[in-house]
């Protein structure tokens, strides 16, 4: 199942609310309920291109990610897929400016071109659940 959340009381001028991947959508009243929505609800992540809060979604599940590996260890990581435009430089510029270790948390992301790549990827990680 691929599941979305969204807020449509927030964007009602948008005339698509997600997107024809999702098979679910979770409709939220406000922004931080659907962030909310989006770290519990899941297990992996996909992170479209986009502006400043796709960008906050991708640093808030990154930093998620790299606390559980740091404070419980073993734990199931959520993954974390982005479209290497534009998240590559800023996860780079991020990595550098922050004194992270390009080892252990930059391959937190994985990024990749296409659509296609990703749903490959979804299949793999759902093999596994």
């Amino acid at each position: 199942m691929i599941e979305g959340a969204i807020c449509s009381p927030l964007f009602v001028t948008r005339k698509e609310q997600g997107n024809r991947f999702l098979t679910n959508i979770i409709d939220t009243p406000h922004l931080t309920d659907r962030l909310k929505a989006l770290i519990d609800q899941s297990n992996a992540f996909i992170v479209l291109p986009g502006k400043l809060g796709t960008a906050l979604e991708l640093m808030l599940v990154w930093n998620i990610s790299y606390i559980e590996g740091i404070f419980t260890p073993g734990s199931a990581r959520k993954q974390i897929f982005a479209f290497r435009e534009p998240w590559e430089k800023i996860v780079q510029v991020m990595t550098e400016q922050l004194d992270l270790d390009r080892n252990r948390d930059v391959p937190l992301v994985t990024f990749v071109d296409t659509v296609d790549e990703i749903m490959e990827k979804l299949a793999e990680l759902q093999s596994k659940f």
